[in-house]
């Protein structure tokens, strides 16, 4: 009786320390299930302990970098969704889960079984993967099973479905609970942007249309895509050579502020990004980096935000104009003449000109000209020969001109500029030969003088004549006396 006593008091005292206490429930009858696992259980009780199970909730799954901060015994920010495709490897697969009872859970274990193309590490193809959390999970808490799984290159870019099986303890309870969740998971592949530019240089002084176009080259969907292209604060020269800041940028964009929204971009493809680019002298002969921003949704719902640059250089133009034009004559031969003007910004290298034939009226008779390098604001002269058709009438005729040459990039271009001529048959009038009047003129100067100088000469000698035969006493006359000073002289 004594020792009845003594067990009943021994109980009764247990009782009291732990008067929470839940006893397991185990069946009255052949027909009833027992709350927890018992070995050699009939399948119907099976199914029924695994759909009891109410206390495990699944919210998620979705790779993940894992769970990095847990405080305490619950976790304090759900893992970052992560982006895998295909091939990716090693990754890790999260189950969010919660504890939606009243008692606290402890010795979580999870199992999840692999889809085709998928491998849990460390273990044999075909085997689930395992995770546990050992932490005490309380009621409403949070925690995750990381499961770390390869990704292999049998898979594809979609959702799968799968099962985890869930075991844990309650709290003041007694026996192991388990359940099974049919879930499912997306591999979502991998966004791979770039932006770039179809055409990179651009004019100065001139409204240039730029194409940015927007790659995905990656496997996963990009969503709500937005893109804002802006306008540069620094540049590079030539020369890779940084220059400083500006306070305003040498390049503006025209009609808008570089913002597009462009919705979707599937995997493989491109949207392109429109504006209008407007380059000062300053920018002349350099390089600059336009920042272009992105913003997508990812296939996991998450919004990302990333930097791209795209590179345009600013070319100086080269515009070219003829004037002047006529027809000259060098030697007899007829040439088309003008001047070839670089109204421009940069220098044309390399620059030639050649007269496109007019086979009905017009030819030219040699090959292209070389003229040299042609500065901006410099005119060069130039003088093609050329010959005309055989019975053309005077009046003014339509030619082309041909110009060949290079810009500071060494890139050749042609340039075809109409204009022009007014043309009149060469003539040219007899005249006599001047040089023989010339010496018929000295000749008769010669000959006059030289009459002019007999008839003095005879005159002085009949005078002198007379002279002598008068005698001394005999000249009185002043005319005589007159001629004798005239000849002692």
């Amino acid at each position: 009786m004594k020792i009845l006593i003594a067990i009943l008091a021994t109980i009764l005292f247990a009782s009291l320390l732990t008067p929470n206490i839940v006893l397991a429930h185990y069946p009255h009858t052949s027909d009833e299930c027992p709350s927890t696992e018992e070995m050699g259980i009939n399948p119907k009780c099976l199914i029924e302990q695994r759909e009891s199970g109410k206390e495990v909730k699944f919210l998620d799954m979705f790779f993940s970098e894992g769970a990095k901060n847990i405080g305490g015994n619950q976790l304090d920010a759900i893992p970052t969704k992560l982006e895998v495709e295909p091939g990716d490897g090693t990754a890790i697969l999260v189950a969010v889960m919660a504890n939606s009872g009243a008692f606290e859970l402890t010795g979580l274990k999870g199992w999840l079984s692999l889809p085709v193309g998928f491998q849990a590490v460390g273990r044999p193809a075909g085997e689930p993967t395992f995770d546990s959390y050992d932490l005490g999970i309380t009621s409403g808490a949070v925690f995750v099973f990381e499961f770390q799984v390869i990704v292999t290159e049998n898979t594809r870019v979609g959702m799968y479905k799968t099962t985890l099986h869930v075991e844990y303890f309650k709290a003041r309870d007694l026996g192991l609970n388990f359940r099974d969740f049919q879930v499912e998971f997306l591999l979502p592949g991998r966004s791979v942007i770039n932006a770039v530019i179809d055409d990179p240089i651009i004019p100065t002084i001139t409204p240039s249309p730029l194409n940015v176009s927007i790659h995905n080259n990656g496997t996963a969907l990009m969503s709500s895509v937005e893109v804002t292209v802006s306008t540069p604060i620094t540049a590079t020269v030539a020369l890779n050579q940084q220059v400083p800041e500006a306070s305003e940028s040498p390049i503006m964009i025209l009609g808008g502020d570089g913002y597009t929204k462009v919705n979707t971009i599937k995997p493989g493809e491109k949207a392109d990004v429109k504006i209008t680019l407007f380059a000062s002298e300053e920018a002349v002969n350099t390089a600059f980096q336009l920042p272009v921003a992105i913003s997508y949704v990812d296939p996991n719902g998450v919004s990302k935000q990333i930097q791209r640059f795209v590179s345009v250089y600013v070319q100086g133009t080269i515009s070219l104009r003829v004037y002047d034009l006529g027809i000259t004559y060098i030697g007899g031969e007829p040439n088309l003449s003008g001047y070839l003007l670089n109204e421009g910004t940069n220098l044309a290298l390399f620059t030639t000109v050649e007269l496109v034939d007019n086979q009905d009226v017009i030819r030219a008779k040699g090959g292209p000209q070389y003229l040299g390098d042609l500065t901006a604001n410099s005119p060069l002269p130039f003088n093609i020969p050329i010959r005309f058709a055989e019975g053309i009438e005077p009046g003014e005729y339509p030619v082309t001109i041909e110009v060949l040459y290079k810009d500071d990039l060494r890139v050749p271009f042609e340039s075809e500029i109409d204009g022009t001529v007014q043309y009149a048959p060469l003539v040219i009038e007899k005249q006599e030969n001047a040089s023989m009047y010339s010496n018929i003129g000295i000749f008769a100067g010669v000959g006059a003088g030289g009459v002019a100088g007999y008839y003095f000469v005879r005159k002085r000698k009949n005078k002198v004549t007379s002279w002598a035969k008068k005698g001394k006493d005999e000249i009185g006359s002043e005319d005589d006396i007159d001629f004798l000073s005239e000849s002692k002289q």
